[in-house]
């Protein structure tokens, strides 16, 4: 689809009622190998399982996650979600190897990844994360979006879009001026500094830092809310952040402004370069 039409697309949940917003599914053939998604006691486990290339996301991992978050918003046996990473590392971000020929994102199909930003954006359930390692790009955005985040002492919270030659992506650049201050923003969004656990924590990105298993504890909280009645967590939920218009609104111009710089030469040459270096 042209990039004008990408930004028509707005994302909320309706403080008025719990009813569950449908989602677009996006089935993805690797959803099984790099994506892991199980339903536990009422928590619907989405983690990413691509370590030997630092779980960077791709294209079809997109498409398996913004399909998890649809089984979300529209399967009753879904009561919150947790999203995980491996041991070591939470994610990279995405695969640069999937930019580096400028991608064309025209076409009637919205990509995959906006396609996961709205759904986690919509999701009517809680959505629990937890942190181990480097949190790159969406890998840090995403979790403006999620309702408890918890982090160990490895975690390393890096938006390093303007080294990239684009722009912050998820609302991050309405999110993050709002909730920490335009200097702390500044940080994250313009010098592209790495924030550690217990800053993260200082800040108020992180509820906890934990001494420990991180995904086991987060694991905990995720069932703690899954036996909370369903349909007075989902209407809570909603009624704390159902009336977002300015950041809804907010969230298409982002996405206009990095697809240009995804057809910009400035940031072909810095993909390309990072490309060379491994």
């Amino acid at each position: 689809m042209p990039v004008s039409a990408m930004t028509s697309f707005m994302i909320g949940i309706s403080p008025g009622g719990v009813e569950r917003r449908p989602c677009r599914k996006l089935r993805s053939p690797s959803m099984a190998e790099h994506i892991l998604e199980t339903l536990e006691s009422g928590v619907l486990h989405l983690r990413f399982n691509r370590e030997d290339k630092k779980n960077a996301i791709t294209n079809e991992m997109y498409a398996a996650l913004a399909s998890g978050f649809a089984r979300a918003a529209e399967d009753d046996d879904v009561r919150a979600v947790m999203l995980e990473g491996g041991d070591e590392i939470f994610t990279a971000g995405n695969d640069l190897s999937a930019f580096a020929g400028a991608p064309n994102l025209t076409g009637d199909e919205k990509p995959p990844v906006w396609q996961f930003i709205e759904n986690v954006a919509n999701c009517p359930v809680p959505v629990v994360a937890a942190v181990s390692g480097l949190a790159i790009g969406i890998g840090s955005t995403i979790l403006l979006h999620c309702d408890l985040v918890y982090a160990d002492d490895s975690a390393v919270f890096h938006m390093p879009f303007t080294d990239l030659a684009t722009v912050p992506e998820a609302g991050a650049s309405y999110i993050l001026p709002r909730r920490f201050g335009r200097q702390i923003a500044g940080e994250f969004l313009l010098l592209s500094e790495k924030v550690s656990a217990r800053r993260a924590y200082d800040m108020g990105l992180v509820n906890e830092v934990i001494q420990g298993d991180v995904r086991l504890h987060a694991k905990l909280v995720a069932e703690r809310l899954a036996e909370k009645p369903p349909k007075a967590l989902q209407k809570a939920k909603a009624l704390m952040f159902g009336k977002q218009k300015a950041l809804h609104e907010h969230i298409p111009v982002e996405m206009e402004a990095f697809a240009k710089c995804l057809q910009s030469e400035e940031m072909q040459a810095v993909i390309m370069k990072m490309m060379m270096k491994k």
